[in-house]
């Protein structure tokens, strides 16, 4: 299997198409990380509707990566854009995984 394959591969497991911007394809691993972290530290139960707790996750990742990179060249828009455009479904997974126990 050669790179170009190994690439295609990879972007097809991340949910990612050729079309997608180099600078989305760089950073996608490090915001689903990032989201990832800050849905275990949330409460969904907290929330009246999925509407209400997918605001408050793209919030509270905004606060992240303000503080990670304040000072450098990514602003907080671009994660918040990839994980509006490719990662909606995670948060609501997680979302009505969670409610259950409320």
């Amino acid at each position: 299997m050669n790179l170009q394959e190994n690439i295609n591969r990879i972007q097809e497991m991340m949910g990612l198409s050729e079309e997608v911007d180099l600078a989305t394809k760089r950073r996608f691993t490090s915001v689903k990380r990032t989201l990832e972290g800050v849905l275990r530290s949330s409460y969904p139960c907290d929330y009246d509707s999925l509407e209400s707790y997918f605001l408050g996750v793209i919030d509270e990742l905004n606060q992240v990566y303000r503080f990670m990179y304040s000072g450098s060249d990514m602003d907080s828009e671009q994660p918040e854009t990839i994980v509006r455009k490719y990662l909606k479904d995670v948060i609501k997974k997680y979302y009505l995984e969670n409610i259950k126990d409320c």
